[in-house]
């Protein structure tokens, strides 16, 4: 099977939606199936992409078996709501213009949040002519009433 994984977060950044995408990628690449990982430029969470990834509006390399394919995001530190919006928007943006160039797939999963990967999942798919899975790992609409954005 051809698996495209789409989320922002993948190594060499650390965390725990890192460390899940890329234990199962390469989990299901020892199984025989061809990985392919559509992810940003790494930034999380200071907002500062490395040396080696610096200046390119994206980047390709093979690590562990698993192609991943690196797309611009705007970089900004994991603070305010607005400036992380906006790098979750662009993120979806890039993801979307990088269809064409994407590998066929017979699956896409897509890891959240952020929310608008959805978005950027379903054109993928739709583009490939492939299902999707929608993983939404974290969602906690309380601490959006919790933080005053919208009423209980």
């Amino acid at each position: 099977m051809r698996i495209l994984f789409l989320t922002p977060y993948y190594p060499p950044e650390v965390g725990a939606p890192q460390a899940r995408i890329h234990e199962l990628a390469l989990r299901l690449v020892k199984r025989g199936h061809r990985v392919q990982v559509l992810t940003a430029l790494p930034n999380y969470p200071s907002g500062i992409v490395p040396p080696e990834y610096r200046d390119r509006a994206g980047t390709w390399e093979v690590r562990d078996g698993v192609e991943v394919h690196r797309t611009w995001i705007y970089a900004t530190p994991n603070k305010g709501f607005v400036r992380r919006i906006l790098a979750h928007l662009s993120f979806m943006v890039s993801a979307i213009l990088a269809a064409p160039r994407m590998a066929a797939c017979d699956a896409v999963y897509v890891e959240s949040p952020p929310l608008f990967d959805g978005i950027a999942g379903w054109v993928l798919a739709w583009s490939k002519g492939a299902r999707m899975v929608f993983n939404v790992a974290d969602l906690w609409p309380q601490s959006v009433v919790e933080l005053g954005m919208i009423g209980p």
